[in-house]
């Protein structure tokens, strides 16, 4: 277990439309083998991004 952060640039193309393109951060921590908490936050570096975003998830994976 322990921490992890990230750093991304990342864009969406729809097929109509103007693109977006966003910077965000997040930062991980792995409770077990199985289970992650995470928090994120960004911003749009276009004017068709959101302006900002947050978050927070948890993740969980299944006994195969």
């Amino acid at each position: 277990g322990g921490p992890s952060a990230y750093l991304e640039v990342y864009g969406i193309a729809p097929a109509i439309g103007r693109g977006q393109q966003s910077l965000g951060a997040g930062y991980l921590y792995l409770l077990n083998p199985r289970m992650q908490i995470d928090l994120y936050a960004g911003t749009g570096i276009n004017a068709a991004a959101p302006d900002v975003y947050v978050g927070a998830g948890f993740s969980m994976r299944l006994p195969d």
